[in-house]
């Protein structure tokens, strides 16, 4: 269950409002947003479904994002939405199950490098055809400021919140991670926000419809071909640029293996780590690299 609801106490209530409706929870999926997501049976139907189901006050995300999957509906790419509904406290969408599918993690690994190539092919054919759009070159000078205090600033501030050695790691004017020496963090936001032409490459963009969050571990591969989950709708520099750096951020900078990294020493100024990205993932981001490349223009 999502950590920051156990803490709320709202996991017992979303239990019971699920239970409640005559869902019979089978499995909780691990969250790191405010939606949670679970495996379910129900006596409507046969089989297995998923349920995504958060609180009253996330229902415009959850809602949207429900939304752009039923839009694409016939692309064959993404689940099927099935149910849409909500109460006084909770809210959730009820989606089909793939019980035939597996994640793009496990089939980079186990796949040869042209059977990969196909699927990511496939992926960005759906987004030129079906999600991206072309826009002439806007600069919107507050939205990179907005976009830093909420997506940087107050992520900062939520995750500080819970670990008061993070606070210290990250408001030190120098900080050692792995041997090497780095600006620290608060202290690099505080010089992008009073650098005006980074700010400015910052919010000049050609705004367009995206997925917004298309990391590795939101594209599953069945038999048929992959299918994306768990758009995000809040954006507010919506480049098309972004789709693919959420790409860049799991094959380049390996977000997956992160997330499975041991920590070896953190303290107030030091964080040593042994991370380890696989050769398959190194050759990966090159093809995508090259198609990125490919789909975006120079001044993008």
């Amino acid at each position: 269950m999502n950590q920051k609801f156990v803490e709320l106490g709202i996991d017992d209530g979303l239990k019971s409002y699920l239970e409640g409706l005559g869902y019979r929870i089978k499995k909780v999926f691990p969250s790191e947003s405010y939606n949670c997501t679970f495996l379910v049976e129900h006596d409507r139907y046969s089989g297995l479904r998923v349920v995504k189901a958060t609180s009253i006050d996330h229902w415009t995300k959850l809602y949207n994002q429900s939304e752009w999957i039923r839009e694409k509906k016939n692309t064959g790419m993404v689940p099927k939405v099935e149910l849409v509904s909500q109460s006084s406290q909770f809210c959730h969408y009820e989606m089909e199950y793939l019980d035939d599918a597996e994640n793009l993690f496990s089939f980079i690994h186990k796949s040869s490098l042209h059977q990969i190539e196909k699927t990511f092919d496939r992926v960005f054919t759906f987004l030129k055809d079906h999600v991206h759009t072309s826009s002439p070159l806007e600069i919107r000078d507050d939205g990179a400021r907005d976009y830093i205090h909420r997506k940087i600033l107050h992520k900062l501030d939520e995750s500080e919140a819970h670990l008061p050695l993070l606070a210290k790691f990250t408001r030190q004017q120098t900080v050692s991670i792995n041997g090497t020496d780095y600006c620290g963090p608060r202290r690099l936001v505080e010089a992008l926000l009073n650098d005006a032409a980074a700010l400015r490459k910052v919010a000049t963009f050609r705004p367009s419809f995206l997925h917004g969050d298309l990391t590795v571990e939101n594209i599953l591969i069945s038999p048929s071909g992959p299918y994306l989950l768990d758009p995000n709708d809040e954006n507010i520099l919506s480049s098309r640029a972004l789709d693919y750096a959420k790409l860049y951020q799991s094959l380049e900078s390996g977000y997956e293996f992160m997330r499975l990294t041991k920590v070896l020493r953190f303290d107030e100024q030091r964080l040593d780590f042994d991370l380890e990205i696989s050769d398959v993932y190194t050759k990966v981001f090159d093809l995508v690299q090259l198609r990125v490349q490919e789909a975006l223009r120079p001044d993008e």
